[in-house]
This record gives structure tokens, C-alpha cells and sequence, in this order.
């Protein structure tokens, strides 16, 4: 938090910059500096039901990148405590008075006097540069780069709440839907500043993950390729700490969309028994996605277990409609009740990601009314924005993986 006008303003996140010490000897500190409430009276609910609250004494210093529209920190890596300075003392950084950066922007401007201009084949859009903007992605709708940029600006206040400091992995498609597309979740060179990377430990050893904080970091996806984007069920400050639980209802051959409806309807009253509440979203292909959020305090071991019970529940009860297994065989006029997706490093596609298929759907989160309305398993493209949100209090509920006898 940062001090503004007297009062403590919420500033965001930092996921990076702990070592191990590091983090044990905070954690030592915070113990000794805990209270019930935030003192900062603006930090998200979807943060505030799962946080752990201390006065407001300590001073960190924070590396980061800039600040996001909502006036929050961007990439920030923590560095460590500055005992030199009170807490009363810190607000936040502002920009330079008009007159003197007047003056740097007249340097900047000489000193770029002999430089080459900018290419017409390059924009500026949401204060990300973005290469050829009308570049088609989706040839059968005629959409661009541009146009695939302003769907994510017309549904980010929605979207960004599911996918913001998630790890996550690209379908990057160069050439657009119906060229060669390939699966990219690690840091790499060349990846645009508004991609943040997160440490992740790996069989191998540790590895960065990329993920994103804003709109900007939605922008910087489409410039990359990427025509979908799949989050983790965990976010990048709570790797180990799972709180977000998918159910993929996949449809065999021959499979109805009304069966899927109906398959959704039946894990949604079987997770309820138990005192979950849930949310249908259509993927953009052919099934239907069953979201279970969750409070964090459970391993991935109990996530995983948890979710395959329930997937293996509904097809010991009518084998006839539903599997729990991979085999395609095994799959022909049944639903697969994919629970897979609920192992650490896995992923599921983001609510409101575009899709790489003909048509540019995307991934549409639905209230269980419009579900049972459902009559197309993709029912809105790129371009059409659907009215409110479907997912309304989705980050208001505190509910707790119940143990399984």
C-alpha cells in the first residue's frame, strides 16, 4: 500500500524477489504484526477473503515496471525492508512537473532527430506497440490483430479478475487460425515488457513462467500470436496453494449438446451436496467447463484427488454417459469428465479467450440459466460482447475443499 492524502491506498501485488530465508524471516515478522482487517480500505474482495493482514509499519522497497490504470504496481519484484525510512513517509512515485518534462521530452527529441521513423506497419494501441495491427488472424470473419485487441479491451474489467498473476500458456498462432500454432508457457527473449515471469520449480529444476497483470498484458498477447490463452488453477504468489478447480464435460462422437447441458446441471448439484457452488462456461468448442473457486489451503495432491472423486462418482453412477478416462475408445456417445485440467502445471483455457478455430469463438462464461438456453456450443465470436456478468459474486465466495470420507 502507499499513502495518498493521509490514507492508505491498496497498490497491488508483488509475486517475485523471495528467497527462501528471505521469505521464512518475513513471515517472522508479519506474525508478530497481524490484524483482522486491512488498513488500507480498497484492496479487492477477490484479494481480501484470502489475504493475511499486518499494521502498516514495515517499509519494502519494490522494483517494477510502471503503474496500470488502476493505479497498481506493474511487475513488481521485491527487493527488500528499508529500515532507514518510516512508514508515514511512503507514497507513490508521481511524474516529473510539465515544465521538466518538457525540457526531457525537447532532449529526447534531439537526440531521435536522426533516427528512423516509425514503420506505418507498427501502432500504439492501449500503450503497447503493436506490429502490423491489420494483420489478419480469423480469414472466415475478416479479423485483425486490431480487431481481436478490442474484444480484450471490451471484456478486461470481466476477464483480467481470472487470469491476472495466474501463470499461463499461449497458443501462439503467427500466421493466424488455420496456420501452424504451438503451445509456449516459458519466459523467452523477445517477449514484450508487459509479460511479467514467474520462477517455477520443474523436474529439472526451476523455470519462468510467463503470466500477466492488465489490459496491457492482454494487448502483448495478441502482438505475440497468441490466439489463446490457458491459465493455471493457482496464482503466481501462491504457486503451491491451488484455489480455482475445473471440470472439462467433453463430449464423444455422436454426444448432444443437451447431454453436456445435462452432464453440467448434474456435476453442479453434486458439487452443492458438498456445499460448492459453481459456474458453467462454454468453451468455445465443443464442451462446457463446470468452475469451482476455491479459498486456498489445500495442496495440489488434495486438489487433484478431490476432483478425479467426483469426476469418477458421476461415471460409476451412469457408465453409460460418462467416463473418467482419456481413451477415445472408451469415449464414443459418453462425456468425458476431464478433471485433469486440476493437476499442478496444468492448464485450462481463460474465460473470454479467443479460440484458434474457424469462426473466432470464445470461451463465454454463462449463468446456469443461460445454460439451459444454450443452443450452439460456441455461441459468440470475436466481436460480440456479451450484456453484465454472468459470474457475478465469483470472487466474493469463501468456500473450502470439503474432505472426502
Amino acid at each position: 500500500a502507499v499513502r495518498e492524502e493521509g490514507r492508505l491506498r491498496y497498490a497491488g501485488r508483488v509475486g517475485s524477489g523471495y528467497s527462501g530465508e528471505r521469505l521464512k524471516k518475513l513471515l517472522d515478522q508479519f506474525k508478530k504484526l497481524a490484524r483482522p482487517r486491512a488498513a488500507a480500505d480498497d484492496v479487492p474482495a477477490s484479494i481480501a477473503r484470502q489475504a493475511k493482514f499486518v499494521q502498516p509499519v514495515l517499509v519494502a522497497e519494490i522494483e517494477f515496471r510502471g503503474w496500470t490504470r488502476d493505479g497498481l504496481v506493474r511487475h513488481g519484484v521485491f527487493k527488500g525492508l528499508r529500515e532507514d525510512k518510516p512508514a508515514v513517509e511512503i507514497v507513490r512515485e508521481r511524474p516529473m512537473p510539465k515544465r521538466k518534462a518538457a525540457k526531457h521530452a525537447q532532449l529526447r527529441k534531439m537526440s531521435k532527430a536522426n533516427a528512423s521513423p516509425r514503420s506505418k506497419e507498427e501502432d500504439i494501441i492501449e500503450g503497447v506497440r503493436v506490429t502490423h495491427p491489420d494483420k489478419i488472424l480469423f480469414a472466415d470473419q475478416g479479423i485483425t490483430k486490431r480487431g481481436l485487441i478490442a474484444h480484450y479491451v471490451a471484456v478486461a474489467e470481466r476477464m483480467l479478475p481470472h487470469i491476472a498473476n495466474r501463470p499461463i500458456s499461449l497458443v501462439r498462432c503467427p500466421d493466424g487460425e488455420g496456420g501452424d500454432c504451438f503451445f509456449q508457457k516459458h519466459a523467452s527473449k523477445g517477449f514484450p515488457e508487459e509479460f511479467g515471469a514467474v520462477p517455477i520449480r520443474e523436474s529439472g529444476g526451476k523455470r519462468d513462467y510467463l503470466y500477466i497483470e492488465d489490459l496491457q498484458g492482454l494487448v502483448a498477447a495478441v502482438q505475440m500470436g497468441a490466439l489463446e490463452l490457458h491459465l493455471w488453477g493457482a496464482h503466481v504468489g501462491g504457486i503451491e496453494k491451488p484455489d480455482r478447480m475445473v471440470f472439462d464435460l467433453d463430449p464423444g462422437e455422436g454426444v448432444p449438446l443437451a447431454r453436456v447441458k445435462d452432464a453440467a446441471k448434474e456435476m453442479r448439484a453434486l458439487l452443492k451436496r458438498l456445499g460448492l457452488e459453481s459456474f458453467p462456461m462454454a468453451t468455445g468448442g465443443k464442451g462446457v467447463h463446470v468452475v469451482v473457486p476455491l479459498a486456498e489451503g489445500h495442496s495440489w495432491d488434495q486438489h487433484r484427488d478431490f476432483a478425479e472423486a467426483l469426476a469418477r462418482l458421476m461415471a460409476e453412477e451412469n457408465p453409460d454417459r460418462y467416463v473418467a478416462t482419456m481413451s477415445k475408445a472408451k469415449r464414443k456417445g459418453r462425456i468425458f469428465v476431464d478433471y485433469l485440467r486440476n493437476a499442478r502445471g496444468a492448464t485450462a483455457i481463460s474465460p473470454y479467450s479467443s479460440r484458434a478455430r474457424k469462426g473466432a469463438p470464445f470461451a463465454v462464461p454463462l449463468s446456469w440459466r443461460a445454460l439451459g438456453k444454450l443452443r450452439n456450443a460456441q455461441p459468440l465470436a470475436v466481436g460480440k460482447v456479451p450484456r453484465g456478468d454472468p459470474w457475478k459474486g465469483y470472487g466474493e465466495l469463501n468456500q473450502r475443499l470439503p474432505k472426502l470420507r
